[in-house]
């Protein structure tokens, strides 16, 4: 179990410049900064010898005007918090573990925080993708940075001073009753503070957002965020975990008991955000208004652990669902306009565009790899890996897609 970190680097001479941990160490050795001292204050004295968490991945920002640099930081380990503290009822927030934390770019210093979910046990990341605009809220102009985050949330905030804007579910959610307007805190329903008896929460850790990338349209205002509708996991304290550093990934470190994975996932207490559309999918594309903070339409594509959104100034959106398919629409009514199954059903990326020649493209990968596509194994073995692809399109082209091979897509070039 690791204490969480990020750090900057010279690129020409590869020498560590500042170096900034998520979690403070042993309190009995000098605090690296301030901000750790803070921190100390929130955690048990003894909760270093687990490593605490808060890994830094996925979503990094930076605001030149301000020379700000976000990151957000992963859940705390082991996940129960009764693990982490000798008494759940202390209210001990483990800074800075499920937060975005901003700091000066040129020296590490901590510029402001804010957490998303204080004393997290139900591994909320907050490390999803950080949007900087500049919204008109309330008739004047903000500077903002939003994320739409596991926790089923999505959150506005004053990227300059950290300053809690707004935050309202834009998922189902059951872990809490809602954001307190003025503190930015949640109100945590108690009904979902497990014990060593299993309790369905959601969302689960899969998220209702995790790493597939959002994208913002500053033409429609619109948040294009793929999501799961409603997502649940059962979770229940291991008594008897005890942290070794010698198993890694899994089940094994969380502290949570493993056989609840397949239990029924009724979620408990009351549930707040968007209904799931008719059927309960939970493969959901949401078109989301960061200022008025509702959802403007939805589709059932998508989910929150495979290929992105990307939107164009032309009003469109792209996603690569999870069947493979290249979906657009359009991004301010969510009609669509077009369906292209690139044959690669796993190891989706998101979209991307650029310009060449004055032309536009649309490019994405896919496929896993894996040693039968590379001619190495048993010719006869099942294998579901697909030969990597690059997929490029041109927004006016009228290739077809390369013909299906073995299971595998021949390589061929569709734009």
């Amino acid at each position: 179990i690791s204490r969480g970190f990020f750090a900057a680097y010279d690129a020409e001479t590869g020498r560590e410049v500042w170096r900034f941990y998520t979690v403070p160490g042993d309190p009995s050795k000098p605090f690296e900064n301030s901000a750790m001292r803070k921190a100390s204050e929130t955690w048990d004295k003894d909760s270093w010898k687990l490593g605490g968490g808060g890994s830094v991945w996925d979503g990094i920002s930076y605001d030149p005007d301000s020379d700000l640099v976000y990151v957000g930081t992963g859940n705390a380990e082991p996940w129960p918090q009764a693990l982490r503290a000798k008494s759940v009822s202390s209210g001990q927030d483990n800074l800075y573990v499920a937060s975005i934390v901003a700091v000066h770019a040129s020296t590490g210093e901590l510029k402001w925080h804010y957490q998303m979910v204080p004393g997290d046990q139900w591994d909320y990341d907050s490390v999803q993708q950080m949007i900087l605009a500049d919204l008109n809220i309330n008739g004047k102009t903000r500077k903002v940075i939003m994320q739409a985050n596991k926790n089923g949330f999505f959150y506005v905030l004053d990227r300059i001073t950290g300053e809690f804007i707004s935050a309202q579910p834009f998922s189902r959610v059951t872990w809490a009753k809602g954001i307190d307007q003025k503190t930015g805190r949640p109100i945590i329903n108690q009904e979902v503070m497990y014990g060593t008896n299993p309790v369905p929460v959601s969302p689960g850790g899969g998220g209702a957002h995790n790493w597939s990338p959002m994208s913002f349209n500053p033409q429609t205002g619109l948040v294009y965020i793929p999501s799961r509708g409603w997502d649940t996991f059962n979770y229940a304290t291991d008594p008897e975990f005890k942290p070794d550093s010698s198993k890694v990934g899994g089940s094994s470190q969380t502290g949570l008991k493993s056989d609840t994975r397949n239990l029924p996932r009724q979620p408990a207490g009351p549930a707040i955000g968007p209904e799931p559309l008719e059927g309960g999918n939970v493969s959901t594309l949401v078109a989301y208004d960061p200022v008025k903070q509702e959802v403007r339409w939805r589709k059932p594509v998508g989910n929150s652990r495979f290929g992105g959104t990307l939107s164009t100034a032309s009003n469109l959106v792209f996603q690569v669902a999870p069947s493979g398919s290249l979906m657009v629409w359009s991004a301010d009514k969510g009609e669509q306009l077009l369906e292209l199954p690139t044959g690669l059903v796993s190891g989706m990326g998101p979209p991307i565009t650029f310009l060449v020649d004055g032309k536009q493209y649309i490019a994405l990968m896919g496929g896993n790899g894996g040693a039968a596509t590379l001619g190495t194994a048993n010719p006869g073995a099942q294998t579901s890996a697909q030969k990597p692809m690059l997929l490029v399109f041109g927004l006016d082209g009228k290739a077809e897609l390369p013909k299906q091979t073995g299971g595998a897509t021949a390589a061929g070039d569709p734009h």
